[in-house]
């Protein structure tokens, strides 16, 4: 999937597999992981990139959800979106996203929205 964006300008950091040096927060990386625990910065840019990447469109066509809002609210119990830390069980997060998604783990969910969004976004240029 991540070969769709090869070349392209996107916001995604190298450890997603995508473009290297591209920018800054991506929220396909982990940041790091302490026991089953991902541990990732998410200030306001981190925030806008979700925001992009998960657009009504992708998230009704991909999940039980009509927008990211919902998403975030029903797995609200798991992740504080509103930290500027977010700190979440790995197992717990993607038990969530394979019983209400199409995808099999969170990652797998950001990639293809990162690489749907940006595709598109290379396509138009």
């Amino acid at each position: 999937m991540t070969e769709a964006i090869a070349g392209s300008a996107s916001p995604l950091a190298a450890s997603c597999g995508h473009e290297a040096n591209s920018c800054g927060p991506c929220p396909y990386s982990t940041g790091r992981s302490i026991g089953g625990y991902d541990i990732v910065s998410s200030g306001d840019e981190f925030r806008k990139i979700l925001t992009e990447i998960f657009t009504d469109d992708f998230i009704r066509s991909n999940t039980n959800f009509e927008s990211f809002e919902g998403f975030k609210y029903s797995s609200a119990v798991i992740v504080d979106w509103n930290r500027d830390t977010l700190i979440y069980d790995r197992y717990l997060l993607d038990h969530f996203v394979r019983e209400s998604t199409r995808f099999a783990a969170w990652e797998e969910m950001v990639k293809a929205a990162a690489d749907e969004r940006y595709a598109v976004n290379n396509a138009e240029k």
